[in-house]
């Protein structure tokens, strides 16, 4: 997708709708919107000062829903998505690419944190929040904590779910960029090499306050229900192709 040319106009055609509805708005976020100078620790009162294109446009489609003050949106905003099913994120197409083949593929530090997201509890979450919506601002901000973990952290949880000792493989991020100049979507991948080299975590006091009872899936548990069909794993393939690169917004 343009999601510069696209973002733009699909929030407002939102918003209409939602106006005229009375729908809430539920927005999975990310940590984007916090640039390349974020601090370890991130809260909705966090300075948003992205750093690139993904996430000054992540920030502008936000701003825009708080604009709106007819229009009542939820904004959850978590790490990189962890899940059985195969959706292009990072942990499937890139880390547990070929896991079958006793390989992990981890991008940055192995002793720096990284935000992540078990996706079924990140749904259980806005399903929580969306039923009391009412009680809230028309513009709320939420972080969904997640697990904080370390890359050696989570190569030796992804090691215990699948039974094996692990190789770790790094990405050669300076190919990327070289491979940037001229491919412009390996170019946006490159630019988010920031979020592997700096250390952070999403604070999760304000969902508890909202959802009290809630209560996360053990990390053991998510990682073996995430890792479960690559027991089998496709013919090995390389970073190659701008099909294998992780492109969420």
């Amino acid at each position: 997708p343009h999601w510069a040319e696209d973002l733009p106009r699909l929030t407002t055609s939102v918003i209409a709708a939602a106006r005229k509805t009375g729908a809430t708005v539920m927005i999975p976020g990310n940590v984007y919107n916090y640039g390349d100078a974020m601090p370890a620790r991130l809260t909705a009162a966090t300075p948003q000062t992205p750093t690139t294109r993904k996430g000054r446009l992540r920030v502008a489609m936000e701003r825009a829903f708080a604009a709106a003050p007819d229009v009542r949106t939820i904004v959850l905003r978590a790490g990189d998505f962890m899940e059985r099913t195969a959706t292009g994120n990072w942990f499937d197409s890139q880390i547990t690419k070929n896991l079958a083949r006793g390989s992990v593929m981890y991008p940055g530090p192995l002793d720096q944190i990284h935000a992540w997201a078990y996706l079924p509890d990140m749904a259980r979450a806005i399903a929580g929040l969306a039923e009391i919506r009412h009680s809230f601002a028309a513009f709320e901000d939420f972080g969904f904590p997640g697990y904080s973990l370390t890359g050696q952290e989570l190569v030796d949880a992804i090691a215990l779910a699948s039974g094996q000792d692990l190789t770790i493989k790094g990405l050669p991020w300076p190919l990327l960029r070289l491979a940037g100049l001229v491919m412009p979507q390996i170019r946006e991948v490159a630019e988010m090499a920031y979020l592997w080299q700096t250390p952070h975590a999403i604070d999760g006091a304000k969902l508890a306050a909202a959802l009290p009872d809630f209560r996360a899936t053990p990390l053991a548990l998510a990682i073996a229900d995430a890792v479960r069909d690559k027991v089998v794993a496709a013919p090995f393939s390389t970073l190659t192709r701008t099909a294998d690169l992780p492109s969420d917004l």
